[in-house]
């Protein structure tokens, strides 16, 4: 959690020492991008943690998120339930899926809370050929993201519950 709040301190005031000094000079530079990022770091390191803990107490901060699941079903249904399900993700647009390499790769729109996001599924044969593993990880479209409100956390949730319901996992 103080992860959180530093990097969204750095980023955030960060910038607007840089452009402020530059500006005005170094010292008012400092004053007001310290003041700015323990603001920023503050008001979206709070509300990140709040809408991520909404979703699930016990989930990571982290921007980046993946989940690992096993389904009891052949290869080529798992990855049919998988496609389906990445589908139903609003604003979701497929971009590749490849069915002999297992990976489906979407990406979803800018939003109020986010400047996009980009998903990626693989599924892969398990020791079985009953069982078949997926992996489901979705990430901020733009690197620097420090806070995601959730998003990424609610596409991942999104697919794996899709596909449990649909398999009935």
């Amino acid at each position: 959690m103080v992860k959180l709040y530093l990097k969204t301190f750095v980023v955030s005031g960060g910038v607007l020492v840089i452009l402020m000094s530059l500006h005005s000079g170094l010292e008012q530079g400092l004053s007001q991008g310290i003041m700015f990022g323990v603001f920023m770091a503050l008001l979206l390191g709070t509300l990140h943690i709040y809408r991520v803990k909404s979703i699930d107490p016990d989930a990571s901060f982290d921007v980046h998120q993946t989940q690992v699941i096993s389904v009891e079903m052949p290869y080529d249904a798992v990855f049919e339930l998988c496609r389906s399900a990445v589908q139903s993700i609003e604003r979701c647009t497929i971009l590749g899926a490849n069915l002999r390499f297992g990976s489906i790769t979407a990406k979803i729109g800018m939003s109020w809370w986010s400047f996009g996001e980009e998903i990626l599924v693989e599924v892969r044969r398990g020791e079985a050929d009953s069982k078949t593993w997926v992996s489901v990880s979705s990430k901020p479209a733009l690197p620097t993201t420090v806070a995601d409100y959730g998003r990424n956390l609610q596409n991942v949730r999104h697919v794996i519950h899709e596909l449990r319901r649909a398999a009935a996992v």
